[in-house]
């Protein structure tokens, strides 16, 4: 048998088995890619910007929001940029968290820092109310209640897909009262956030 028949004999019993390591090959890389229904496959970076106040006098429960959506986004396993990093690329950029109304802003925001979605919030309702009425002359009876409404908007940078979230939070009492309305409504939001986030 010369040297051409070899090669020839050899090719022949090369193919299946090269044909069989491709198909092979090919499985795995499938079943390595694909994920279990329901798995993240890929993790994404959020974005919260410091809330606006609509109220007026509630800067400090603005202030308090945005810090505790980052917190319970966390606590759900969210990849969220640090407060103290939000505010550094705000002032590195130059926009201050009432510009962020445009789009734009959003974008040249989530490219600073990475972030695939960005997350706004205004507080446009904080309100403190008695229960029944009462004489005006006389002091109400029992604790206030406390009413808070946020405006969430959320953007997914790459295509620029905007969803918008109206939640109330209600509890009773004083300024404190404000802040557990106020992360009751947060909860609502970080609860759904499957939904928030899905297609």
């Amino acid at each position: 048998m010369d040297d051409r028949q070899e090669t020839q004999r050899l090719g022949r019993w090369l193919r299946p088995v090269i044909a069989v390591m491709a198909v092979g090959a090919l499985t795995l890389s499938l079943l390595t890619v694909r994920q279990p229904v329901g798995a993240q496959t890929v993790s994404v970076v959020v974005a919260v910007a410091p809330f606006a106040d609509e109220v007026n006098l509630r800067d400090d429960l603005a202030r308090w929001t945005s810090a505790r959506l980052i917190a319970l986004l966390s606590k759900k396993g969210v990849q969220v940029i640090p407060a103290a990093q939000m505010v550094s690329a705000l002032r590195e950029v130059g926009l201050r968290p009432s510009d962020l109304v445009s789009l734009a802003s959003n974008e040249t925001l989530a490219h600073q820092l990475g972030a695939d979605v960005v997350i706004t919030g205004r507080i446009i309702r904080a309100d403190l109310d008695h229960e029944g009425t009462f004489v005006p002359e006389e002091p109400p009876s029992g604790p206030p209640e406390a009413f808070v409404t946020l405006r969430l908007r959320m953007m997914v940078v790459v295509t620029r897909r905007v969803s918008y979230a109206d939640i109330t939070g209600h509890a009773v009492g004083g300024f404190f009262g404000l802040a557990h309305a106020a992360d009751q409504a947060l909860q609502q939001y970080v609860d759904n956030w499957a939904a928030v986030t899905g297609p």
